[in-house]
């Protein structure tokens, strides 16, 4: 299949980003990410594990906010957010 016809294509497979305490390396990803011409074609999930901390529920407000600022970029970005610390497999089982 060529891609040089992506705007027939609605919408490609999704993408899923886990996310727990790392602000800065959810941002440069979600901006690369932005930057792929098939972005607006491309449903995105965001899972975010609940904190355990006051720094890690800091970091994932900073998540949030910029999950919250790409989503015009993409075809949908629905974030889910653990109200409690489950675990990665926990997290990813409850999608």
């Amino acid at each position: 299949m060529k891609l040089d016809k992506v705007d027939e294509l609605a919408p490609l497979a999704p993408v899923v980003m886990i996310a727990f305490n790392r602000a800065d390396h959810f941002k440069e990803t979600l901006d690369a990410l932005c930057q792929n011409p098939e972005a607006k074609h491309t449903p995105v999930y965001v899972c975010i594990d609940g904190w355990r901390s006051q720094a890690d529920k800091d970091q994932q407000a900073l998540i949030h906010s910029h999950a919250e600022s790409c989503a015009a970029q993409f075809a949908s970005l629905e974030i889910c957010q653990a109200e409690t610390n489950l675990g990665l497999a926990k997290t990813l089982r409850g999608l």
